[in-house]
């Protein structure tokens, strides 16, 4: 990234943060009931109430159709609800003296890890993950929260070590069960997967509802519906085309009216990790691949002001993320002039000489972690030269 952007970057983030912490003090003198300005995914506002997916699509059908089948709507699962251990009943792996086993019995599965002597068996609680790359898996033993030292794996359709274990071989069979979470990691995990999981700094499992759900990214929507219903007796019967007819609502959130590098950078980066979040972290290589705010703003074409260059200028988050080679030539478009015209303005180059077509099947590479049998797309956007190595 140039020095310039470098600058910008730090400049907006120095000027979010005091905005921010100024008008949550603002709003939190004014009323208490007004939405925060910048509401965060990861956290529960203050009395918050919520109302349930069912209740958004009553209005908002065609979003809630399309986004129930995404991985961000399916980033959690109770054990019983987990559709990668019902298919998948008896899952087994040996690592070094240790043996694995996932066990399904009706709507519950075990994991058992054992050295041929003594062994350990939990119930599995929750599982993290759709399973299109992985799915990890969270346990309780002795009181203490623990990520499973194995993981389910799509391209291998079996399990290995979960993906920042250590590749050393246990030296202990607690170890092998798996890594044990520190209270501020529980939370992190559960406010990335699920709905309202952390609410006043604690976490809440009692209240939370499994996978990002429209409250997750618009916050509680009790306070928008009761403005958009009509009362018949006691009930609140929702009047979909009233709704749909009214101006917006200040009684919910919208991140598409965040700028664009709060939308990237704070909103996605709560979960996805944001530039700052990733340069305070120690990471070789390309483990950083993952993190996608932080590589789309390492890109030298990134501009903090520009919408077009943020992340839901190329992903809609109410859909199934697009795979095809030709998806996002439409959107490489929006910058780039097609060849052979004239520079219009709004545009920032040309497009590549060579082809007009499968614009990220060159410029956005994809790299395999190491253990993580998937690969993900870099979105460090680039003229990818031959040979080179993976830009940190």
């Amino acid at each position: 990234m140039s020095r310039k952007h470098v600058h910008k970057l730090r400049r907006w983030f120095v000027l979010t943060v005091l905005l921010i912490g100024g008008a949550t003090f603002w709003g939190q003198q004014q009323n208490a009931q007004q939405p925060a300005p910048m509401f965060l995914p990861t956290q529960a506002p203050p009395n918050a109430k919520y109302v349930g997916a069912q209740t958004c699509a009553k209005c908002h059908t065609k979003h809630a159709a399309d986004y129930q089948h995404t991985g961000m709507a399916r980033a959690l699962a109770a054990c019983a609800e987990c559709e990668v251990l019902r298919t998948h009943p008896n899952l087994t792996a040996q690592r070094g003296r240790y043996s694995y086993r996932l066990t399904r019995n009706g709507a519950q599965s075990s994991y058992s890890v054992t050295d041929g002597v003594n062994a350990i068996t939990e119930p599995i609680l929750w599982c993290f993950g759709k399973g299109v790359a992985g799915q990890t898996y969270l346990l309780r033993h002795n009181g203490q929260w623990y990520e499973s030292r194995v993981s389910f794996y799509q391209a291998i359709n079996g399990l290995d070590v979960t993906i920042g274990s250590p590749a050393a071989a246990s030296a202990s069979l607690l170890e092998a069960f798996g890594r044990a979470l520190q209270s501020v990691e529980t939370k992190d995990c559960f406010s990335c997967h699920a709905t309202a999981a952390v609410r006043n700094a604690q976490l809440q499992l009692d209240q939370l509802t499994p996978g990002i759900t429209c409250e997750a990214c618009h916050g509680p929507g009790a306070d928008h519906v009761a403005r958009y219903s009509t009362r018949s007796g006691s009930d609140g019967v929702i009047n979909p085309q009233s709704a749909i007819q009214t101006p917006k609502s200040p009684s919910i959130f919208n991140p598409a009216h965040l700028s664009p590098y709060d939308l990237s950078q704070q909103f996605c980066g709560a979960c996805h990790r944001s530039w700052e979040q990733v340069r305070l972290m120690e990471l070789r290589g390309v483990e950083n691949v993952r993190f996608q705010p932080y590589r789309l703003a390492e890109s030298r074409c990134y501009d903090p002001e520009d919408r077009r260059i943020s992340c839901t200028g190329c992903h809609n988050p109410h859909e199934e993320l697009r795979t095809g080679a030709t998806a996002y030539d439409a959107n490489c478009l929006a910058c780039h002039q097609p060849k052979g015209e004239k520079l219009s303005s709004g545009k920032r180059a040309p497009t590549c000489p060579k082809s007009q077509q499968k614009c990220v099947s060159c410029h956005l590479p994809k790299y395999e972690m190491p253990g993580s049998h998937f690969k993900f797309t870099d979105h460090l956007i680039r003229v990818v030269k031959s040979g080179e190595a993976y830009p940190h």
